[in-house]
């Protein structure tokens, strides 16, 4: 594949994401299914998508993530990143790995989850070791194989070894660890799904961090 192909699978993929993602929000809740597990979690409406304003962060591993928070402390420092701004966020596989913890923490304010901006500038190899990661680059610099082996050791099996390993790595330091939970973006919503699910009940959900 020659550089311009991936560069266009990269920009097409992130625009049918965001696309896909667009259309499903106009879904009403009659839709969603309890048996399945299906929960549909936004009131934008159609009228609403014209106005809408949307981020697509494509997948890609660790790559992504990469520069998902370049762009997003980017954006911050800008003062770009709020409601009024940007009202939908969509992402795949790397890039949801970011953005689910970027959406949902509140353990860390954006300066501490994204690090501190870098002057390009100053940017050079020997002061590469003294720059703030943040929170999310922490993360994303610890030893996926240490906590693979560890989790092993501990009796997780082979099959679950990855997802496992995946919550340890990005979800658990941001007290987002929790599998059994959903996510959903406010607690009318977690109020209208529980409604149409008596079974379900508050604590079985995670809600959306207030500044996003």
């Amino acid at each position: 594949f020659s550089v311009n192909s991936v560069i266009w699978v990269w920009v097409w993929t992130a625009l049918c994401f965001t696309c896909c993602w667009i259309h499903g929000l106009a879904f009403d809740y009659e839709n969603a299914s309890s048996s399945s597990g299906t929960f549909v979690t936004s009131t934008i409406s159609e009228l609403e998508l014209n106005s809408v304003t949307a981020i697509a962060v494509s997948g890609g591993g660790g790559r992504s993530m990469v520069c998902s928070i370049g762009g997003f402390r980017a954006l911050t420092r800008m003062g770009l990143v709020s409601n009024e701004n940007i009202q939908v966020i969509s992402s795949v596989s790397g890039g949801a790995w970011f953005s689910s913890v970027f959406m949902f923490q509140n353990k860390w304010n954006d300066s501490t989850l994204l690090g501190s901006p870098t002057n390009i500038s100053q940017l050079t190899l020997d002061n590469l070791d003294f720059l703030s990661p943040g929170k999310l680059g922490e993360s994303l610099t610890a030893s996926s194989n240490v906590i693979a082996e560890d989790l092993y050791e501990q009796g997780i099996q082979t099959y679950y070894l990855w997802e496992a390993t995946m919550n340890e790595l990005f979800l658990v330091p941001f007290e987002l660890g929790n599998v059994s939970q959903f996510m959903a973006a406010s607690k009318q919503q977690v109020e209208e799904i529980i409604k149409r699910n008596p079974a379900l009940s508050e604590d079985q959900f995670l809600i959306q961090n207030d500044n996003r």
